[in-house]
């Protein structure tokens, strides 16, 4: 009988001490409010949506013509609006060997940051417009190694790779 009893009571302390640790660990899940948002590219680019800022969280990625419904964190800033910017993508293909990798411009145009309010368990529509006054944060060169021998693009002190592949040095031809 003392057995029995023993055996209760170590399996109702490890019961305890399960829901004990159930309840530490439901305290610590956060709940994020959501709201659905179907983002369309009207544009003939592909585009990277970002939450808030340039350098902020990637939301999405959409070739031109594409839609996609995501969920967003509801705004929280007393119905300011949550800005989203819009990253635009052009694939260079004019005088590059396509053979060491696609080359992407990417520009922005600072008319197309699209402010929307988020509200929970609602549902908005945000259509990406071609941009106006696009603007490339980047820009390319083409090297041609003429020589036989294997060369490296150097420019105050750092060396520059070839896009695509990273290979360094440039081959020759």
């Amino acid at each position: 009988m003392k057995k029995y009893c023993l055996i209760i009571i170590i399996l109702f302390v490890l019961f305890f001490i399960a829901c004990s640790e159930d309840n530490k660990n439901s305290d610590n899940i956060i709940i994020v409010k959501t709201g659905r948002v179907t983002f369309f590219n009207e544009s003939s680019y592909k585009v990277i949506v970002h939450q808030d800022a340039f350098s902020g969280l990637v939301l999405i990625e959409l070739n031109d013509g594409q839609s996609r419904t995501i969920d967003v964190r509801t705004s929280d800033n007393s119905g300011i609006g949550t800005m989203f910017s819009i990253e635009f993508l052009y694939r260079i293909t004019d005088g590059f060997d396509m053979e060491s990798g696609d080359v992407i411009a990417s520009g922005i145009d600072p008319n197309v940051q699209i402010n929307r309010n988020i509200e929970e368990n609602k549902s908005i529509t945000i259509q990406i417009p071609q941009p106006t006054k696009l603007e490339f944060k980047s820009a390319f060169i083409k090297i041609l190694n003429s020589h036989n021998m294997p060369c490296e693009f150097r420019y105050m002190g750092n060396v520059f790779y070839q896009t695509g592949n990273g290979n360094i040095p440039i081959p020759p031809f």
